[in-house]
């Protein structure tokens, strides 16, 4: 894998079958020659989860993790696969795992935010949030989508913005296109 095209996962939905099947091939060339390499396991697992192939994916992804356990790309990216088979459980562990093995990624506590607001857990999606934020305040309008789409309110969504020029900017810029110009000039005070 180390001198082919496929060393990221740029795989996804719309990534074309026989591309996923080239992955798939070029990863199962790696294991038979490396059966303890893990990106190659973890690539596999890409490639069969994009091609509907669910149990052999979460087999291709326990090996992975199982090789590298504390690796929080694979982690987070399981977890994903984890929450679109319906495995709530361990969706959240996987994601919790992410974030604490990888603290410097704004990505993987935007991803763990969005699962907790998805699942309900408001105050720990927030925390997860403001986090990313905290780490890139690029994150702050996906975070206010997310936040938005999840139901929190617009006199809570302040809990989740840093001590930050440009999230708190941009929070403000939101609430002044939104015609809340009181609340605006309120959070400059």
């Amino acid at each position: 894998l180390h001198f082919s095209t496929i060393q990221e996962d740029k795989i996804s939905p719309g990534t074309d079958p026989l591309e996923l099947k080239e992955i798939k091939k070029s990863a199962c060339s790696v294991l038979a020659l490396d059966p303890w390499h893990a990106e190659a396991s973890y690539l596999k697992a890409n490639a069969q989860w994009m091609l509907e192939n669910p149990s052999q994916a979460h087999r291709d992804f326990s090996k992975a993790l199982m090789l590298d356990p504390l690796n929080a790309r694979y982690l987070k990216r399981f977890g994903l696969f984890l929450a679109r088979q319906d495995w709530p459980q361990k969706a959240s562990t996987a994601f919790d795992l992410s974030t604490r093995y990888e603290p410097t990624k704004p990505e993987y506590a935007f991803q763990n935010g969005s699962w907790l607001l998805s699942k309900g857990l408001k105050e720990a999606g927030i925390q997860q949030m403001k986090r990313a934020l905290e780490l890139d305040g690029k994150y702050t309008d996906r975070v206010l989508t997310a936040l938005i789409l999840s139901g929190i309110g617009i006199d809570e969504i302040p809990k989740a913005i840093p001590d930050k020029p440009g999230p708190f900017l941009s929070f403000s810029q939101f609430l002044y296109t939104i015609g809340r110009q009181d609340q605006a000039n309120r959070m400059y005070m």
